[in-house]
């Protein structure tokens, strides 16, 4: 909205009576048929998902043009950029329309703006309030091209406009020249990449390393990072890696108006990157968030002051979930309690209070089983703006306690790491400890699975003849055939895990595991050639010795799979042991092969072998 028009013509005994307007008094010269307002979609990332619109300004006459040349940039100008912001702002507001409540609106406001009295609380509030829209909707963009403020009044004026429920973002970071002091004094709920930052951060290692600094600082203080002028996929996918999850750019959605969400077929599109990471490695924490529960007394709507003093007499820091007619309304910070209390310190203890005033409505519901993961992504997910939103946890209708967003989310990141350390250095796909967490995710769940075993034959003659670096190629060869095969004939949901060695696991559903297997067998008897020299591929083995130095053909390298099922919970504990004795039988079978253990009990045991045409 930094774009200037002719309406801002006017003589300078003029330009000083607007300091003290109010939004809604036109100057007399203002010709507001040239201004056009455009909103553009700010974009979750990983669910496509519009979260806000970015209001722009554009001008339909080109004489602005004229009068932006002659502007000069000292002080004396100051005035302009005041009635720039005044009037894009009020026509942004009127043009916007309904919005959901957790919808937001990003609007570009000078610096110099806020130094007048134009930009006050009581007239932002008045004017936004006409047109349906809450302070806590409105978020202001500062550029951290403009120099710093080191005017107090300035900051004063900000924090004003904080305690009404106004929110900031910081535009253009990474161009400017005061990016740490303006993040470090402004303390943004918003911070918005400058293309030209991420751009060089996806190919340049010292600025990648200072995005991901910048990206670990804003999880630390509950920041939200959105990158800007996004044009292509694999920008987008890049940049949720490092763990930037909101956008805008005309890859997603041009500015519009009336204003629009992000266009449904790019959405699909945004989904990627977390679907590719999903398909193959299924990291769910398995960590119920019962575990991280805090016990939470349970208040009616209308209660009483004697119930209060009772409740903090037996705890003195006192978070309480308010029921009414059987449902979880709200939540009752503890300073509310003890504000109340104040409130009526000499009335009677039967006094009957409505804590409908004073309780938060934005909260979050979650079932007792949820794991910690899934309850950070749907809290990221819906978005409602909150830093720190409550978490009421369910169990069978009843509230139970209160979970904390923050401890959650530390949980979450200490998992990451974990997973990161323990995931295999060849192949990149989950260890020991996350196949192990998939299958207690998998118990917990009680769905019936298939556990297929993968193990390469004869991988061991082929490493000693060609070495360790043919070895590898050939092992990622087969991790990138499994995850391939999982993507084609899987589910959503299927866990690809690596053992060790040639040693691989996935977990599917019943129904995925043959088509699975089948198509791995197809692909790796098709690209195994590749990894082995011409003499060799001719005559179909390879020239070894055993260990007692005598001569012997051994066959080209072969894959086993096998497939054992589970439908019960208890069969799980079973599985580990159930599917190392049906990989030892798939060997047995020579060539690419796959084989079947459906028993659902002990007694009842149904074997199948099938060796696939090579």
């Amino acid at each position: 909205m930094n774009v200037i028009n002719r309406f801002m013509v006017y003589n300078m005994k003029k330009v000083t009576t607007l300091k003290d307007q109010s939004f809604g008094d036109e100057p007399d010269e203002t010709e507001c048929s040239n201004i056009k307002a455009t909103y553009q979609p700010i974009v979750n990332l990983s669910s496509g998902e519009t979260i806000g619109w970015e209001a722009f300004t554009r001008i339909n006459d080109d004489n602005c043009f004229r009068f932006l040349y002659n502007i000069p940039f000292h002080t004396e100008a100051t005035p302009f950029s005041t009635i720039i912001d005044k009037n894009c702002f009020e026509n942004a507001i009127q043009k916007l329309g309904r919005i959901h409540s957790k919808h937001k609106v990003f609007l570009n406001i000078q610096p110099q703006s806020f130094q007048t009295n134009t930009f006050t609380p009581r007239n932002i509030s008045d004017f936004i309030q006409k047109y349906g829209i809450k302070p806590f909707q409105v978020v202001f963009e500062i550029s951290s091209r403009n120099s710093f403020q080191n005017d107090l009044s300035f900051w004063d004026l900000l924090d004003q406009l904080k305690h009404i429920g106004i929110q900031f973002a910081l535009d253009d970071v990474g161009s400017g020249q005061s990016d740490f002091r303006w993040i470090a004094d402004l303390k943004p709920q918003y911070i918005k990449l400058d293309r030209q930052f991420y751009q060089n951060a996806l190919s340049e290692t010292i600025m990648k390393v200072l995005l991901e600094s910048l990206v670990t600082f804003c999880k630390k203080m509950n920041i939200c990072m959105i990158a800007e002028r996004l044009e292509n996929l694999t920008e987008i996918e890049l940049l949720v890696d490092m763990g930037i999850l909101y956008g805008q750019g005309y890859y997603l959605a041009r500015p519009y108006f009336p204003k629009k969400n992000a266009i449904p077929g790019h959405a699909v599109d945004i989904e990627k990157p977390s679907n590719r990471v999903k398909k193959c490695q299924l990291m769910k924490c398995n960590l119920p968030i019962e575990k991280y529960l805090r016990q939470a007394p349970v208040i009616q709507r209308k209660t009483t002051v004697l119930e209060l003093k009772e409740i903090v007499s037996q705890c003195a820091h006192v978070t309480a979930i308010i029921m009414d007619q059987g449902k979880a309304v709200g939540v009752l910070e503890n300073q509310h309690v003890y504000q109340i209390l104040c409130l009526h310190k000499e009335g009677a203890g039967s006094t009957i209070i409505d804590l409908a005033k004073y309780m938060e409505r934005n909260f979050f519901v979650a079932e007792s089983e949820m794991s910690a993961v899934d309850v950070v992504k749907m809290i990221a997910k819906q978005n409602m703006g909150l830093l720190n939103p409550p978490i009421v946890v369910m169990s069978k209708n009843s509230p139970v306690g209160i979970v904390s967003f923050v401890e959650l989310q530390d949980v979450f990141i200490r998992y990451q790491i974990d997973e990161a350390r323990d995931a295999n250095p060849l192949s990149g796909l989950p260890g020991n400890m996350a196949i192990q967490q998939a299958l207690d995710e998998y118990y917990r769940i009680g769905h019936p699975i298939s556990l297929i075993y993968i193990d390469l034959d004869h991988f061991k003659v082929f490493n000693d003849q060609y070495g360790f670096k043919r070895g590898d190629q050939m092992l990622l060869q087969l991790s990138q055939i499994l995850s391939w095969a999982i993507r084609r004939k899987g589910g959503e949901g299927d866990f690809l895990g690596h053992i060790g060695g040639d040693d691989f696991v996935i977990i599917t559903t019943p129904d995925k595991a043959v088509g699975i297997c089948q198509l791995v067998i197809k692909s790796f008897s098709r690209l195994r050639n590749g990894c082995y020299d011409t003499k060799e591929i001719k005559q179909g083995y390879v020239d070894s010795h055993d260990r007692k130095g005598l001569r012997m053909q051994v066959p080209l390298a072969a894959v086993s799979l096998a497939i054992v099922d589970c439908y019960d919970r208890k069969e799980i504990a079973e599985l580990p042991a159930r599917a190392a004795s049906m990989k030892q039988y798939a060997k047995t079978i020579s060539g690419n092969s796959y084989v079947l253990d459906r028993r659902k009990t002990i007694d009842r045991r149904s074997l199948e072998g099938k060796k696939e045409p090579e």
